[in-house]
């Protein structure tokens, strides 16, 4: 890459030297008919434009110049593609991981979903228990009652005394 910065740089300021010695020729003057062109610029941007320096540097000073500042152009222009190139990788990184994420999320959601119907069902399936055990519950005692009923009968059979219980 240098090689080529340099070789730029020769041939920038080779032909900047080339073409600056041909300005030294005197202009011809306008022929009688032709109407005379304004040599002076419009524009007051484009005067300082070509005019030399306070320092009135040379074509070749110029061109070295010139070619530096293109040269750092070039460098900064291949540390933003290198940056851009940094950035693309990591935005694919982060698309892929958002892709990931949002996979993991949807199968949590799933879940999440399925668990609470399985709460909701345990939920149902808990309240019939508590009502079969609350019925089982009255069954035991007149079970018990009636139990109880066949043991006074067969206590009054037998010539057994029970007392009265108030």
């Amino acid at each position: 890459m240098n090689g080529w910065k340099l070789f730029i740089t020769i041939i920038s300021a080779v032909s900047l030297v080339i073409f600056s010695g041909c300005n030294n020729a005197q202009p011809e003057p306008a022929a009688p008919n032709e109407p005379q062109v304004n040599s002076q610029p419009q524009s007051p941007v484009g005067v300082h434009r070509f005019q030399p320096n306070q320092q009135e540097q040379t074509a070749v000073e110029s061109a070295l110049e010139l070619s530096k500042k293109y040269s750092e152009l070039v460098d900064k222009a291949a540390d933003l593609r290198q940056q851009n190139v940094e950035l693309m990788k990591e935005n694919h990184q982060l698309q892929n991981q958002l892709t990931r994420i949002e996979t993991e999320y949807e199968q949590t959601q799933q879940e999440l979903t399925e668990a609470n119907d399985m709460l909701l069902e345990m939920r149902v399936e808990l309240n019939n228990w508590k009502t079969d055990i609350l019925g089982f519950r009255d069954e035991m005692r007149e079970a018990q009652k009636a139990q109880l009923d066949t043991l006074m009968m067969i206590l009054e059979m037998l010539g057994g005394e029970i007392p009265e219980i108030e």
